[in-house]
């Protein structure tokens, strides 16, 4: 979970199967629940300041890749290069670097990383 310094709140939430889906609460109190077709399971972990949501979402093999969610709706997915697996941690409130970590896919070793606008 993630709250922006406008008051909006990103996070995930369980369906009655277990399946995962994003969330935003927008500072007025609307929700606003979203998927991402690339994946079964969404889980934003960062909101910025300008309505930019970033997570992870696991696909069908249930590798994990980064995303973008800008605040007109498109998405944008994401993995730095030769990773196995991909987890978004945060997103800066007024800058927009995204952070988290990526497995490689020789030992699956975790390393850090650091995405610029």
């Amino acid at each position: 979970m993630s709250i922006n310094t406008n008051g909006a709140v990103t996070g995930f939430y369980y369906d009655s199967l277990g399946d995962i889906h994003g969330l935003v609460r927008a500072a007025d109190g609307g929700l606003i629940g979203f998927d991402l077709v690339r994946g079964n399971s969404t889980q934003p972990s960062g909101i910025d300041d300008k309505g930019y949501v970033a997570g992870f979402v696991f696909d069908n093999n249930f590798a994990g890749h980064g995303f973008l969610k800008f605040p007109d709706g498109n998405v944008k997915t994401f993995d730095p290069r030769n990773s196995a697996f991909t987890r978004v941690e945060s997103i800066d409130q007024d800058g927009g670097a995204i952070t988290g970590e990526y497995a490689d896919p020789h030992n699956f070793f975790f390393h850090g990383f650091i995405l610029t606008p």
